[in-house]
């Protein structure tokens, strides 16, 4: 079992991803914190801030990352919803004359997402396996 780096709640050495918080759990091989040189990203904030961080320990299915989740859910409202009340109310829906637009929008907030996650965490495990712990420091 790890300690979790965002927070310190233990990780289970079969999960990739804390069950507390949905952080990843990056190298398990160095004797160090293995979220060291991981810091919070900003769209896990907003998830920890809207709550999406407590649903996603709510579902039953464990181990959803929740920005993941937010995103998901916030297209879900954009690009479903949102035109069902546009057509309800208006008798039209922007989604549905071009709806090129809402799907080129969704791909793109979807690897964004996907790109940060996997740029911050290939960055904090190289940097880990860097060994920077175990070198002496030269005064």
């Amino acid at each position: 079992m790890t300690a979790c780096g965002h927070c310190d709640s233990e990780i289970e050495s079969k999960s990739d991803v804390c069950s507390e918080c949905g952080t990843p759990a990056l190298c398990r091989t160095n004797n160090g914190d293995p979220n060291r040189y991981r810091e919070q990203l900003l769209i896990e904030r907003i998830a920890d801030w809207t709550g999406v961080v407590a649903l996603a320990r709510r579902l039953p299915y464990e181990g959803i990352y929740p920005p993941y989740l937010l995103v998901g859910l916030s297209i879900m409202i954009a690009f479903v919803i949102l035109p069902i009340v546009s057509i309800t109310t208006v008798g039209s829906s922007s989604t549905l004359s071009d709806p090129i637009t809402p799907v080129s929008i969704a791909l793109g907030v979807i690897v964004g997402v996907v790109g940060v996650r996997y740029m911050a965490d290939g960055y904090a495990t190289a940097v880990n396996s860097l060994g920077l712990q175990d070198r002496a420091v030269l005064t």
